[in-house]
């Protein structure tokens, strides 16, 4: 039998949407061009989504969303609540740092 495909909800440009693993987004890079992309997989450890790019240079990398360097193309909105999938997951964004991270960072950026 299929497994049901996870849809996963957040907020992008104040709507609702709702999207799929294998979805298509822009990505923003370096030299501030949107470049095409996809999602390849959402670790739920983490929360975060692995992206590739698909034109020129399969860079891979992860991010959480929703992100102000991600748009995602393919996807749904939900104007009502009534259209919304029941199970469709909020991915987790990033965790709140603990105090100890917090020093670490302070003394790693001091240290450089």
């Amino acid at each position: 039998e299929e497994e049901e495909e996870d849809v996963f909800t957040i907020t992008q440009g104040g709507q609702q949407i709702e999207f799929v693993v294998g979805a298509k987004v822009e990505v923003l890079y370096d030299d501030e061009q949107w470049y095409p992309g996809e999602i390849c997989s959402y670790t739920e450890t983490t929360g975060k989504f692995r992206f590739k790019l698909t034109e020129g240079s399969n860079t891979r990398f992860a991010e959480w969303l929703p992100n102000a360097d991600v748009r995602l193309v393919d996807f749904k909105v939900i104007n009502d609540p009534g259209e919304a999938n029941p199970n469709a997951i909020t991915p987790g964004g990033p965790p709140p740092k603990t105090k100890l991270e917090e020093e670490l960072e302070k003394e790693a950026a001091e240290g450089n």
